[in-house]
């Protein structure tokens, strides 16, 4: 197959007003282009993120463009391709190219063989990297609407870093969307007739200035007035992001500094009554990083004593499928957030979810705070058997963008 193409490599702005790269091409008459957020709240055993500059440098010093070309042109796998990445990279956290790097590039050579190949990116995404009895349906994914955004994401006053609802028993995707929408639309009107609006979080929710337990009141007063049947037709979900707490060891507990009082420090025995308590008085179906990653014996005590809730684990797993299976086998969680560039390549996302799935837990694939506006990872959600999926909520552009890929693959305009 004759092929005469350029790639380009230019910078972008990103949701919080970063320059970004972003790859480009024109193939078969097909604009392809892709780019990769940037986390706020970053664990400790991700994938290096590297600077602009030092980005641009490291694509020069390896010919990544030229190997991208070449590769396209000889039509090898992108399984194949991720796989000549991680060899040039040779490290676990991607030290020598940057996993911002490396999935950039990942992500840009999968749409690009899926318009050579004239395949939906959400197809071949399947085709390449899930075993042959893999299953998915979007349909059964069920949607988190990160409502209102606290600590890093938005007001730090907060213990919890997103508030999330979402709506089970729905339809399909787009009845979820609506329903987030309405939501939105009430919540909106009620916060602002009682003066708490302040502004929009880095994820598109509220920045609501009032106690923690005063904002999960809040959501479930507007669910109830909307008709929902709390637990049923609505639930919440909470990432606390406790790694983010000022921690330190004492003797043979960790102690947390919480954003209270002016930072008051507690225990984990302490973060384990308290989020006990929120469960006997909300309808709570999972809390998301509940202590850091440290604090193991917590992680176990929360799993033993509230084993009926969606107990996830994000900075303590870091898409890696090697500490996905060790806390799975440990029973410290049983979900887990999947990030694409948290490990750096959609090869080692797909062993991360395949893994999971081979461990009995579920999944959750996840947007990040510093977002652009491509969609690949709607097309990662239609690919596999996520159970949930947060990319922030219906109010900013970056955000709404990715439900609105939902709705267009659920529409079948990508057959």
């Amino acid at each position: 197959m004759a092929m005469d193409f350029d790639i380009r490599i230019y910078p972008i702005i990103n949701s919080q007003g970063d320059i970004v790269l972003e790859l480009g091409s024109k193939i078969k008459g097909h604009v392809v282009t892709a780019s990769v957020p940037v986390g706020t709240s970053v664990g400790e055993k991700e994938a290096i993120s590297l600077p602009l500059n030092v980005s641009l440098d490291v694509i020069k010093r390896y010919d990544l463009i030229k190997l991208t070309k070449d590769a396209l042109k000889l039509l090898k796998s992108p399984r194949e391709f991720d796989t000549l990445l991680l060899e040039l990279d040779d490290t676990p956290n991607k030290q020598n190219i940057g996993g911002n790097v490396t999935l950039l590039f990942s992500v840009f050579y999968a749409k690009a063989f899926a318009v050579l190949t004239e395949a939906p990116l959400y197809k071949l995404l399947s085709q390449i990297y899930n075993p042959p009895q893999f299953k998915n349906s979007l349909d059964e994914t069920l949607l988190l609407f990160n409502v209102i955004n606290g600590g890093k994401h938005g007001y730090e006053g907060l213990m919890i870093q997103e508030f999330k609802v979402a709506f089970p028993n729905s339809k399909n995707i787009f009845d979820q969307i609506q329903k987030a929408v309405n939501f939105n639309r009430k919540l909106k009107k009620f916060l602002r007739d009682r003066s708490k609006i302040f502004g929009v979080g880095l994820e598109g929710g509220y920045i609501v200035k009032a106690s923690d337990d005063q904002i999960l009141e809040f959501l479930v007063t507007v669910a109830s007035r909307l008709g929902y049947s709390l637990g049923t037709d609505f639930e919440l979900f909470l990432d606390v992001a406790a790694g983010e707490y000022g921690i330190q060891e004492g003797i043979g507990k960790y102690m947390y500094k919480v954003p209270l009082e002016g930072g008051r420090t507690i225990t984990g025995e302490d973060l384990l009554s308290y989020y006990l308590d929120l469960l006997k008085r909300f309808p709570i179906r999972g809390i998301e990083d509940p202590f850091a990653e440290e604090d193991l014996s917590s992680w176990a005590a929360l799993s033993s004593q509230a084993n009926n809730i969606v107990i996830t684990g994000d900075d303590i797993t870091a898409t890696n499928a090697v500490f996905i299976e060790r806390l799975a086998k440990g029973r410290y969680i049983n979900n887990v957030i999947i990030k694409p560039n948290q490990v750096g390549t959609l090869l080692e996302t797909y062993r991360a979810l395949h893994v999971a799935d081979a461990s009995g837990i579920t999944v959750t694939l996840s947007h990040r705070s510093r977002e652009t506006n491509d969609t690949f990872l709607s097309h990662i959600v239609a690919s596999c058997n996520s159970t949930y999926l947060k990319t922030g909520n219906i109010v900013r552009g970056e955000r709404v963008e990715k439900f609105n890929e939902l709705i267009r693959i659920r529409q079948g305009l990508y057959l």
